[in-house]
Formats: C-alpha cells, structure tokens, sequence
C-alpha cells in the first residue's frame, strides 16, 4: 500500500508539473489515500483549459478529465488583493 501511495504522490506531482507549464492559476489534490483520488485544476480560460487537457491526457492515457465550470455570476479574483 506504501509503494502504490508513492506511485499516486508522484504522479500528482508530475501532473502538477504539467499544470504549471499550462499556466493553470490554482489545483487541489482531493481523496483520503489509498486507491482512488482525484486533482482538481483551475485554469484562466477556455483555450488554456483545452492545452492543459490534451497534455493531461497524454501524460497518461488511463486519466479521466472531467471539464468543470463556475455556475453563472460567480466571481474569482485572482491577485494579492483577493
């Protein structure tokens, strides 16, 4: 169980890696360990999003992205002001 634990935190790792190289503004490794989990990526806009799913889906094929969006009028304020 420790080594597939290792194995789960890398490849958060890795995939946070690719989410930086996309210029995602923000991401949360969500789940309790164990089989399963999941990493939540917020992205800019639309045409980032896109990038950073095609690079996701091809640093691992066996990856599910499941596109999320805010629900009309909410607001995200990005920035040292927020």
């Amino acid at each position: 169980a420790e080594v597939d634990d290792q194995k789960q935190r890398l490849l958060y790792r890795q995939a946070i890696e690719v989410a930086r190289r996309h210029r995602a503004v923000g991401w949360k490794v969500n789940g309790a360990g164990g089989d399963g989990g999941s990493l939540t990526i917020a992205c800019p806009d639309e045409d980032q999003a896109s990038g950073l799913r095609d690079a996701l889906t091809g640093f691992d094929p066996g990856w599910r992205v499941v596109d999320l969006h805010l629900a009309p009028g909410v607001a995200v304020r990005l920035g040292p002001d927020a």
